[in-house]
């Protein structure tokens, strides 16, 4: 019960301004469209960046030969050669054939994280360090906090205070801006 699992981690206690990031490792597909909608307010809401783990097979609608694809993001594409200098994902991205109706791979997309396959993270695969090297840096590039958020202190269901951030709607700073309209910013 995936909602149940983002529900708990949500209660824990977590410091304001710091990045939320969530991994969820899968054996199988989850095509239950209702709970996307649910964990999709959740994860905004919260501001947390989910990554996704599952065995998928993810493929590239090209012809001519290209190294085994072993995630990807909402810009760019990773495989087996990511960890070259010389690799350019965000080129493969537009070839890449989106595993259809994996509800956790579009939440991880949507909220800013990467999908990777389980294929290629099992013990004996060929490309076991690679996928790991390259899974961990981009789970490590993507943990940074959102550059604006607001905070509330919440009232918990048992009556504790709880810091709430959320993403800012707008990176325009209205009390800032209230502040020097009438003045008060200036002496």
């Amino acid at each position: 019960d995936l909602l149940g699992c983002l529900e708990f981690c949500l209660r824990m206690t977590v410091r304001p301004a710091v990045a939320k990031t969530l991994i969820v490792l899968n054996c199988h597909a989850v095509y239950d469209t209702k709970v996307y909608k649910e964990i999709s307010v959740i994860l905004r809401d919260n501001d947390v960046r989910m990554h996704f783990v599952s065995p998928l097979d993810l493929n590239l609608s090209i012809r001519r030969r290209h190294p085994p694809v072993i995630g990807y993001s909402e810009e760019e594409v990773f495989t087996t050669s990511s960890l070259k200098y010389t690799f350019d994902g965000t080129r493969l991205r537009r070839y890449l054939q989106r595993p259809v109706g994996h509800t956790l791979a579009y939440l991880a997309s949507h909220s800013g994280g990467v999908t990777f396959s389980t294929n290629y993270l099992t013990t004996g695969a060929s490309n076991l360090k690679i996928a790991s090297s390259v899974l961990g840096r981009e789970v490590a590039r993507l943990a940074h906090p959102t550059d604006c958020q607001l905070c509330d202190c919440m009232v918990d269901d048992e009556g504790e205070g709880k810091v709430l951030c959320q993403r800012c709607i707008s990176t325009f700073d209205f009390i800032t801006f209230q502040w020097n309209k009438f003045g008060a910013g200036q002496f």
